[in-house]
């Protein structure tokens, strides 16, 4: 039986499951320059002072990081984020290096899509999967929509952040995609947004709260299954419970209850890594899972003796705070009420 996960049965889990095994995701935060300055935008991710260098300065180590991969038997899902990755000037290097690679599964750029319209054009057929957040304060309308007819062919979708101090020009924003045939380019999507310096979300009204609900996800092709890759973070992972009772997770829900995984065993680190804005090779959480310091950017990962983990790790961290950490797989040990 296929069960819906909520507040009361949630203690009954004993373990989560991802859907999609042997798929190691590398989360690249490409450095935090950013040509937006959105007021809501996560502390660091658009400060500027965390520059990626030329690719020629690190091309050894990021080739060592690969076939570190391939060596573990995984297959890479990389999210390629910022600040705004399509400023750093090696993106298509770096696209080109990953895809040739026998690790490589597929990669997900996560963009503003302010970029020009020549350099999507040049750039259009390096592109797997792309998600534009649309953010009013900065963006152009008719320019994202431009953006996502050249990119059709990716597996694209724009989303929308609901900023409530201009809630109703971002529905007006929704309007306009809607009106302009967006559905044949992209899948929309609308985000509630969270405050900069903490996980809790925006204070938005119960009209705005009902709007944001009944426009979350729109599909471009209403074949396509809601598990698409893009939207990483849509039922990725299963959960079971003490009676082998098995739960439809919905990672935004599973984020919304908070778990505490303290003691639990995960696969951090082996479905799941991050390169931060100045390189370091870590966990997302700050769990430990290194017995020291990595950088992808700096030194040399083979004399350094780097390697992914082979085993999970137990959790002391508590709680992933961080929609990416929950489609991680993670089990209760059986000594653990």
């Amino acid at each position: 039986m296929n069960l819906s996960l909520n507040h009361n049965n949630i203690k009954n889990i004993v373990e989560y499951k991802r859907i999609k095994e042997n798929i190691l995701v590398v989360d690249w935060w490409l450095g935090n320059v950013c040509n937006y300055k959105c007021s809501y935008c996560f502390k660091g991710a658009n400060d500027g002072d965390k520059r990626v260098p030329n690719l020629d300065s690190y091309e050894n180590n990021l080739d060592y990081f690969l076939n570190k991969i391939e060596e573990s038997n995984l297959k890479a899902y990389y999210i390629i984020s910022g600040g705004e990755p399509t400023v750093y000037p090696h993106l298509d290097l770096i696209l080109k290096k990953i895809k040739s690679h026998k690790s490589y599964n597929k990669h997900l750029l996560v963009t503003n899509g302010s970029r020009t319209l020549s350099w999507w054009e040049r750039n259009k057929n390096l592109l797997d999967e792309v998600a534009i957040s649309f953010h009013i304060e900065n963006a152009n309308l008719k320019h994202i929509l431009e953006v996502c007819k050249i990119i059709k062919k990716s597996d694209v979708t724009l989303t929308i952040m609901m900023n409530n101090t201009r809630f109703d020009d971002c529905v007006n924003a929704h309007n306009f995609f809607i009106k302009n045939n967006i559905l044949e380019y992209a899948n929309l999507n609308v985000k509630a947004l969270s405050t900069p310096d903490s996980i809790n979300l925006m204070s938005y009204t119960n009209d705005q709260n009902l709007f944001i609900k009944s426009n979350y996800y729109y599909m471009c092709n209403s074949k396509k299954e809601q598990q698409s890759n893009v939207h990483v973070n849509l039922e990725t992972v299963i959960g079971v419970d003490k009676e082998n009772n098995i739960y439809k997770v919905v990672t935004n829900q599973l984020a919304h209850i908070d778990p505490n995984f303290t003691d639990w065993e995960c696969k951090i680190g082996t479905e799941h890594i991050s390169i931060t804005f100045d390189g370091e090779i870590r966990a997302n959480c700050r769990e430990k899972i290194f017995d020291k310091e990595y950088n992808l950017y700096k030194g040399d990962l083979e004399s350094e003796n780097f390697n992914f983990l082979n085993k999970p790790v137990k959790c002391t961290v508590g709680r992933c705070r961080c929609l990416g950490l929950y489609n991680i797989s993670k089990k209760l040990p059986s000594n653990v009420s």
